[in-house]
């Protein structure tokens, strides 16, 4: 659809023309997903973000997988789903991926911020066969133990139990957030937005 100007009124509302909300299958009182890639403002209807995951997630098995375990941070899984720069290096791991209850929990959070009901956050987590792991006592004293090193980067409690998960399992960790990937924690940590 060819693009159209449009004005942003009192309170930053801006307008969808018909046209265009017709074509994304939206209609007044819906929910969408909006965010910003690349300078620009994208508008996505909630069941088009979910099919479009879907589409991501079909060609996962195509994908060579190799037998080492990667960490998936909730600002990685976060990026596949919203289907952003760097998702398709989350894709390319997803098989042999983990993540920590911690981060599934603020991955669940943050949809649920977005207007995602319970059973739409169910259903687009539910296709990936997540691998959770439940925190450990050990991996809780490996935190604890982080904080010192960690504190200067601002980590918050979720990042150092990502942190935590990957050196136990001493798996590469990846994420899109700049300061935790600078961490030195003796492991690899990938962010997957950095080429």
């Amino acid at each position: 659809m060819e693009a159209q100007r449009v004005k942003i009124v009192d309170g930053g509302k801006l307008v969808i023309p018909a046209a265009m909300r017709r074509e994304l299958g939206i209609t007044t009182g819906d929910t969408v997903l909006v965010d910003v890639d690349d300078g620009e403002l994208r508008v996505r209807s909630v069941p088009k973000a979910l099919e479009r995951a879907r589409a991501i997630l079909r060609n996962v098995g195509v994908r060579r997988s190799v037998s080492s375990k990667v960490v998936l941070d909730a600002s990685a899984l976060l990026c596949l789903l919203n289907d952003e720069p760097g998702a398709d290096r989350v894709v390319d791991v997803l098989t042999r991926s983990i993540i920590g209850t911690a981060n599934l929990a603020e991955v669940v959070s943050k949809l649920r911020d977005r207007g995602l009901s319970l059973d739409e956050v169910r259903e687009a987590l539910g296709g990936l066969h997540l691998d959770v792991r439940p925190l450990s006592p050990a991996q809780a004293l490996i935190i604890g133990d982080l904080r010192p090193a960690t504190k200067a980067l601002g980590l918050s409690l979720g990042d150092r139990a990502c942190l935590a998960l990957a050196i136990d399992l001493q798996a590469e960790m990846f994420t899109t957030d700049g300061p935790l990937a600078s961490a030195d924690a003796g492991i690899t940590i990938t962010n997957v937005r950095s080429r």
